[in-house]
């Protein structure tokens, strides 16, 4: 029960993060300039927004499991506890 709370804050937390980058990028970025009548059409930055959203969310994973492994193997490590 204490693993599935804390993977389901660390979903929202991922989450939250690919939003603000997508709102920012929006707001502030190339898509923008591209958005306001420059020849993008919706299917185009929609498909940008999910390729992103995809490879942050595979990144982030990654690192997670890195760190996560990493961690794990110096806790048992220091602890003194056998490794299988």
């Amino acid at each position: 029960m204490l693993l599935a709370s804390i993977a389901s804050i660390s979903l929202l937390v991922g989450g939250i993060g690919i939003m603000k980058h997508h709102a920012v990028s929006v707001t502030n970025g190339p898509v923008r300039s591209v958005a306001q009548g420059r020849g993008a059409k919706r299917r185009d930055i929609l498909s940008q927004f999910l390729i992103e959203a995809v490879v942050i969310g595979m990144l982030e994973g990654l690192a997670g499991i890195l760190l996560g492994w990493g961690a794990s193997a110096l806790v048992s490590k220091v602890a003194g506890w056998p490794r299988k």
